[in-house]
């Protein structure tokens, strides 16, 4: 009976321990995308303006993210509580001139969500400004007999974090061959462009503040198909 007896014990120890065990490693999986992010920028004690584009690491892959943004370490006095979805940042803007702030950052999917990250201090000193406006690279302005498919390029710009480029078959800019925002690099391939017709194109950058003036207008031509 006492044998017996121990390889019931014995069970039920194993039952146990595959329970755990199985809880453990679905904390894992669904936890996977809900590690606390790092955060980037702005550094700590940094010196700001009042519209910042908040950063954290973008190699998390959780669906959203939670900001919280306090005027006392403690977060009980919330400035903004907002959510990213998808993207590992978050343009703010009209901050309190003058003022010593904190933030951080969860990750958060449908049935789970990440400890908080650690906590940044910053301290808001200046107005800010939008960004400059891009200068065009290539095609160089007035090229001839480009092929139907077209690589545009512009110069990056500091602070901006996305760009809104315009090609248009007229050169009053109203007839659009593209309109395109929230485009991330400071490039893009046009494609489907018709034989024999000219093109007018421009770009402007948006950073936490705005949006720049627009870039000049430059023109190019498709050569005939034939």
């Amino acid at each position: 009976m006492r044998r017996i007896s121990q390889v019931a014990l014995l069970i039920v120890v194993a039952a146990a321990s595959l329970m755990l065990s199985g809880c453990g490693s679905g904390s894992v999986d669904s936890g996977r995308d809900t590690v606390p992010p790092r955060l980037m920028a702005p550094a700590d004690g940094a010196e700001t303006s009042n519209a910042i584009l908040f950063r954290w690491d973008e190699s998390n892959t959780a669906p959203r993210f939670r900001v919280q943004i306090a005027a006392d370490e403690a977060f009980t006095n919330l400035l903004l509580e907002e959510t990213s979805i998808g993207k590992p940042h978050l343009p703010v803007r009209d901050l309190p001139l003058d003022a010593e702030l904190f933030w951080r950052v969860r990750s958060e999917s449908d049935d789970d969500a990440s400890a908080w990250s650690s906590t940044r201090r910053f301290e808001v000193v200046s107005n800010a400004h939008p960004p400059d406006s891009p200068g065009l690279t290539i095609p160089a302005d007035g090229t001839l007999d480009l092929e139907r498919t077209v690589q545009l390029a512009w110069d990056p710009v500091p602070d901006a974090y996305s760009y809104h480029l315009v090609v248009t078959i007229d050169e009053d800019m109203y007839l659009y061959q593209a309109d395109l925002e929230n485009l991330a690099e400071p490039e893009y391939e046009l494609n489907g462009l018709i034989f024999t017709y000219p093109y007018w194109w421009k770009v402007r950058a948006l950073g936490p503040a705005g949006y720049s003036e627009w870039s000049p207008v430059w023109i190019f031509w498709v050569r005939d198909g034939d």
